[in-house]
This record gives C-alpha cells, sequence and structure tokens, in this order.
C-alpha cells in the first residue's frame, strides 16, 4: 500500500472509478464514512475496523495485496470541509505503517539466511530507503536506459564489477547479462546498498550474483582491510559502477578521502563509471551540497584520468587510475 499524499487523482473521482475491481471501499455518502466489502454489511470507518479487515483478510476470496477505493464527495475536498478527508488518510497512514514494518520484518528475516549475501550491517532505524523500496513499485525502463549508454563501453575483459548504491539490483543484472553475452568466461557481479529491503529483493531476484547490505564507505573499508565478510570476493574490480550512489556526502573532504580509497579499489586497467540524472537529483536532495556536479569535481582530482561518455540529458563519466584506452578498444 503506499499512499504518500491525498489527492483528488488518488482517488479517481471520475465516472470509470465505481467500475474498476477492488477488494472493498471507504466512501463518504451522506456525510458517513464507511467501510464496504462485497456481501457483507458496510460498517464504520476506524483504524480497527480497517485492520480487522485486512490483516484478517476477511475478503472474498483474496490475499494480499489488496485493493482499497476512496470515495469522497467533492464538496469535502473544499479548504473549510476537510474532516473526512483526513479520517481517511490517518487511516491509510496507520495501515500502511502496520504494512511497512511486517514487510521490513520479513525482510530482515530473509537478509539473514540468503548465501548470495555476503554480510548486513546492523542498522536498526527505519530509513528513508527501507521506505521506498518497501512501500514503491519499482520500474525499470529507466535502468535499461542507463545500460543503452553503458553497453557501448563494457569490455569483453570486465570479469568483475561492483555496483555502489545498487537498489533493487535491476542495472547489475542487465549489465552481468550484457557482458555474458560477449563470452569470456564466468564474472562476478556483487551490488551494495544500505537498504536492507532492497539487498533483500535483490537475493530473490538475482540469486546468481552477490549481494551486501552496507553503507558505502563501510564496504570499501571492509574491501580494502581484506575483512572476513568480503573474503570471497577479490579487493579490486574491472568495473565500478555508481548512479549517484555515494554522493549524499556532507562535506569536500569526506567525499575526497572516500574516492581516494575506491581508486585502491580498481584493478589494473579498471574504470569507475559515474552516472546521474542532475535534474532528478536536484530535486530530491536539493539539501545535499555535493550532488552531484560537485561529485565530478572531487573524482576529477583524485583520479588522473577522466573522461566523459555522454552527457545528453545525463552525466556518464568514467574515471581511471591509468590512461583510458580508445572509445572502442
Amino acid at each position: 500500500m503506499s499512499i504518500p499524499s491525498l489527492n483528488m487523482r488518488d482517488f479517481g473521482l471520475d465516472y470509470e472509478a465505481y467500475f474498476r475491481p477492488r477488494d472493498l471501499t471507504i466512501s463518504d455518502s451522506g456525510n458517513n464514512l464507511q467501510v464496504f466489502i462485497p456481501g457483507k454489511e458496510p460498517q464504520k470507518l476506524t483504524s480497527t475496523n480497517l485492520k480487522h479487515h485486512i490483516l484478517s483478510r476477511d475478503l472474498p476470496g483474496k490475499e494480499m495485496p489488496i485493493t482499497i477505493q476512496v470515495l469522497i464527495h467533492p464538496d469535502h475536498w473544499c479548504p473549510i470541509c476537510t474532516a473526512n478527508v483526513t479520517h481517511v488518510k490517518d487511516c491509510l497512514d496507520n495501515m500502511q505503517a502496520i504494512f511497512l514494518n511486517r514487510r521490513l520484518q520479513e525482510r530482515r528475516f530473509l537478509i539473514r539466511s540468503r548465501k548470495n549475501i555476503l554480510y548486513h550491517c546492523a542498522m536498526d532505524a527505519v530509513s528513508s530507503y527501507e521506505v521506498f523500496y518497501s512501500t514503491e513499485a519499482f520500474h525499470f525502463s529507466g535502468q535499461r536506459a542507463w545500460l543503452d549508454m553503458l553497453t557501448p563501453h563494457l569490455r569483453p575483459t570486465i570479469h568483475t564489477v561492483l555496483e555502489l548504491g545498487c537498489g533493487q539490483g535491476e542495472l547489475l543484472a542487465l549489465v552481468m547479462r550484457s557482458l555474458g553475452a560477449t563470452g569470456g568466461g564466468p564474472r562476478l557481479g556483487v551490488g551494495v546498498d544500505a537498504s536492507y529491503a532492497a539487498i533483500a529483493d535483490c537475493a530473490v531476484r538475482y540469486p546468481h550474483l552477490r549481494w551486501a547490505h552496507s553503507p558505502c564507505e563501510d564496504f570499501i573499508d571492509k574491501l580494502l582491510a581484506r575483512a572476513e565478510e568480503v573474503s570471497a570476493i577479490p579487493p579490486r574490480f574491472d568495473l565500478i559502477l555508481d548512479k549517484t550512489g555515494m554522493t549524499a556526502i556532507p562535506d569536500f573532504p569526506t567525499a575526497f578521502a572516500l574516492l581516494k580509497k575506491l581508486s585502491y579499489c580498481l584493478a589494473p586497467g579498471g574504470r569507475y563509471i559515474y552516472m546521474a540524472s542532475p535534474g532528478f537529483y536536484e530535486r530530491r536532495y536539493a539539501d545535499k551540497a555535493l550532488w552531484p556536479l560537485s561529485w565530478l569535481e572531487i573524482c576529477q582530482r583524485v583520479f588522473p584520468h577522466a573522461r566523459c561518455l555522454g552527457s545528453n540529458g545525463a552525466l556518464l563519466y568514467e574515471f581511471a587510475n591509468e590512461p583510458l584506452p580508445a572509445r572502442n578498444a
């Protein structure tokens, strides 16, 4: 269930809304908020009633997830008559919190039982990442667009790939599939993210890849120290991908030190490719001082060799410790 806001478009206040499939309906007809379930008597809307119907699956022939239709009279959207809207929002927010906690608990168990997860860090606080990856329907069309931009720069000599801030793993999986099509023997793909909700999804979706639940900076420290948690993977990689996975760094010196460590994680001839959509990140992370153009400036100070691979609506740069080969080499 994802109810980030209560706007009229969320409720589908048009004629066709009445005919869309749903499991239960919330309506304020007659200025009386009620819950309607097919084949049952309507009940007054309360958080307790809603929780009972949903968590007990007291719905005809349905398992989770369910669809809730909410019908609010247009007159009740005016600024001085919003009590019903507020009540609906409170009930749905309460249910969202219950579902989020339940789903995160399931993923806590999952992340501890999957053999393709290298390790998980102890992070008890529920971050905004957990909320996003546990409540949003994630769409992968954007990841495929990134792959299209990366494909001309994926050489057959790449055998180890690390993605920092991998999210739900779709881009890494696409890159590894593309590399596999070029032949050249087995390859290793490793994804790292601070969200255990995301990493749990990665482990299930892509069991052939390796995953770590960790802040990127901690993972890099473990690689350099050859910690036991990462002893099963090489300390250096042919390709390190970063789709703005590390750039929420509060100050210049910290970012410089982190990127310097990252440069030691590149194998001979290895490359660090940084990707960003400036417009998106400027809107979502406007308070981050180093997002994303300043990050490129720091990269250019750390890595002796750099090249822009594309800037048509997105930033795509590669950095290396050694001279970069010709584009199609």
